[in-house]
């Protein structure tokens, strides 16, 4: 097995937790968002409508 199809298979497996948590499939945006809220620490506190849109901005700007 090469590093490309083990990624895909982590990237399915990952689609099928999030579909099976909430209940639809989510696209790369959702899935980048709730990485990079995981990343900076805002899992435990409530962010404002402001930070979510920097952190997408900061997420776009990586891809």
């Amino acid at each position: 097995m090469n590093i490309k199809d083990d990624l895909q298979t982590r990237w399915w497996s990952l689609e099928a937790t999030l579909l099976d948590q909430f209940g639809k499939k989510p696209d790369m945006e959702a899935i980048l968002f709730l990485i990079g809220i995981q990343e900076t620490g805002f899992v435990e506190q409530k962010i404002s409508k402001e930070q979510k849109q920097d952190l997408c901005m900061w997420l776009f700007a990586l891809c």
